[in-house]
């Protein structure tokens, strides 16, 4: 958010990002969601771009588990295949560099989840990673989900259990 109001600074708050922060922590045994939050929850600040540091540590502390017992981060998106799209022009190529890049994401992982090692963090397609949020909770062995998110695409995909 900060990189695109320096850029835009007549944005309305809710111009510089719909969404941003919400960590879900399924219990593996069950599928099951048993805590979710929106970091703007922790921050007061609506449509917050901050990494959700506060969301995270909430939904840890819901289900009982530390951070240490976490195995993986999967990041729910993954532009590393769009970048020479964004070297095109100079203001898309900082764009990329300040905010999308994953060692971004990397450095904010060592920030504010200080022992979480980074080699453990993964991006993943935006659109599988919806997919996969609905299938693993779904409560079905098999399901078909139908993503349609505004993110410029449109896929449908089978995701076996």
């Amino acid at each position: 958010m900060p990189f695109k109001q320096k850029l835009w600074p007549n944005l309305l708050p809710a111009e510089y990002r719909i969404s941003q922060g919400m960590t879900r922590l399924p219990r593996s045994s069950s599928r099951r969601v048993v805590a979710a939050a929106e970091q703007e929850r922790f921050s007061l600040k609506k449509h917050t771009g901050a990494f959700p540091a506060g969301a995270i540590q909430f939904c840890l502390k819901q289900a009982g588990v530390s951070l240490d017992q976490v195995t993986e981060i999967a990041h729910g998106f993954d532009y590393s295949p769009y970048k020479k799209m964004y070297d095109l022009d100079p203001a898309s190529a900082e764009l990329y560099r300040q905010v999308f890049a994953k060692d971004v994401l990397l450095d904010q992982i060592r920030r504010d989840l200080r022992d979480f090692p980074v080699e453990k963090v993964h991006s993943v397609g935006h659109h599988l990673a919806h997919a996969a949020s609905a299938a693993f909770t779904s409560g079905w062995d098999e399901c078909l989900v139908v993503v349609n998110d505004a993110m410029g695409k449109f896929k449908v995909l089978l995701l076996p259990r």
